[in-house]
């Protein structure tokens, strides 16, 4: 798969992801709050009738429920519309004779209904049966009843304006749910660049990193196979003859090792696999640095100056550290010109612990600075140096990536032909 489809293809599945994710969350969302919504709707229809069913027990007047239809009082009346005044009660004694009587003097609303017989039938069957709802002539209705002995109550209610106005939430909740899905997509879609962005910068970063060490890899292997080539061509050729090819493959061998090697320490680094319990004597670790390369030092006429602060304890990895040290010193010796200058420093600042390795030379290029700490980066600095020849570009990748393993940082600054790399790590507490 090419990387371009690679990257659509996630932000694609991002997107999916983001709408399949909030589509449930809504989902969950609108349904609990249309279900309560409902139920209170219900709840309060249920609610009313057993409260009319109760006052009428005691004789008690209803908001709504007027003895005498007829009259100045019938406007109030008709004003009035809540719940309660909506309520349909009527009475059927034990012999089964509907009191039609006291149904049309004290709940006059009863006179809406066209089929008052068949609303009264289905009210009476539909309660008998232990069912609350029933149908008639395209409504909905919520029944219930009484009994006190001689008699039963039976009361109705019609909720199907409830009822459509619950649906037609319901449908506004279809509406909102699609037009967030919508906008969440889209804007998924348009933030998926700046969100796959270090994703795209890993597969950059990865991509690069094959064809460097592709590349690394490939040079000592060509030597080494244009020497077997001059081995094979002289086939009655002794060991002796063939020494300098063989000591050639042999350090090609050795470079590939090292190379090999620097590669899994650097994972290992960036994949946090390196313990960090030690109590680590810093000032200790970098004084035996020091003295390790004097001999090198001596070579270049360099002047290495240290001033190495005693005392100083990190806590992290010895192995780890002691090899940030000697990369940074090491660098410095590479790209120092004869009888150049190397300042080697330890010393606590405010909360933190800093190493800087200062020296002279030619600098660092302004255009190579951003970059010097990626690996296989080699600028134009390191392309003039012949010391670089043995160079594969992952010593400061790697000191950058001890340096943030161990929770610090490391800058590096060059002009006027003086290079300081500083690192600052968190004092022990």
């Amino acid at each position: 798969m090419k990387p371009k489809n690679l990257f659509l293809s996630l932000k694609i599945h991002f997107v999916e992801t983001c709408v399949a994710t909030v589509s449930i969350l809504l989902v969950v969302l609108f349904s609990v709050l249309w279900f309560i919504d409902y139920r209170n709707s219900l709840y309060e229809v249920d609610n009313a009738l057993s409260t009319v069913m109760e006052l009428h027990r005691y004789n008690i007047s209803l908001p709504g429920a007027h003895p005498d239809s007829s009259g100045s009082d019938s406007e109030d009346y008709e004003e009035d519309r809540s719940l309660y005044s909506r309520v349909i009660l009527f009475r059927v004694s034990k012999d089964g004779t509907v009191d039609y009587q006291n149904l049309f003097v004290d709940y006059p609303y009863l006179l809406e209904y066209k089929d008052v017989q068949g609303m009264v039938e289905r009210t009476i069957s539909a309660s008998d049966a232990d069912q609350k709802t029933f149908t008639l002539n395209g409504r909905f209705y919520r029944v219930a009843n009484a009994s006190h002995g001689d008699h039963t109550d039976y009361v109705f209610f019609d909720w199907t304006l409830e009822r459509m106005l619950a649906f037609r939430s319901a449908t506004w909740f279809i509406v909102a749910f699609v037009f967030a899905i919508a906008s969440v997509g889209l804007i998924a879609y348009l933030l998926s660049d700046r969100v796959l962005d270090p994703v795209k910068k890993g597969l950059k970063n990865g991509r690069d990193f094959i064809s460097n060490a592709s590349h690394e890899l490939k040079t000592p292997l060509t030597i080494m196979n244009a020497n077997l080539s001059v081995i094979r061509s002289e086939p009655n050729s002794t060991v002796a003859e063939n020494e300098k090819w063989l000591d050639s493959m042999e350090e090609q061998i050795k470079r590939t090792n090292s190379l090999i090697v620097d590669m899994l320490e650097l994972s290992k680094l960036e994949d946090h696999k390196v313990d960090l319990n030690d109590q680590v004597d810093l000032s200790a670790v970098t004084m035996s640095t020091i003295l390790s390369v004097e001999a090198l030092c001596y070579e270049k006429a360099l002047n290495l100056i240290d001033q190495v602060e005693s005392g100083v304890i990190v806590k992290g990895n010895k192995a780890s550290l002691e090899r940030l040290v000697l990369i940074l010193v090491d660098n410095a010796i590479k790209y120092t010109p004869y009888a150049g200058i190397i300042e080697v420093k330890l010393y606590r600042q405010k909360k933190y612990i800093v190493l800087s390795v200062k020296n002279t030379g030619e600098g660092i290029a302004e255009e190579d600075l951003p970059y010097i700490f990626e690996r296989f980066y080699k600028g134009d600095r390191a392309r003039t140096q012949e010391s670089n020849a043995k160079s594969f570009g992952l010593g400061l990748a790697m000191a950058k990536s001890i340096t943030e393993h161990h929770g610090g940082r490391i800058e590096c600054d060059s002009e006027k032909g003086v290079t300081v790399f500083q690192v600052f790590l968190k004092q022990k507490n």
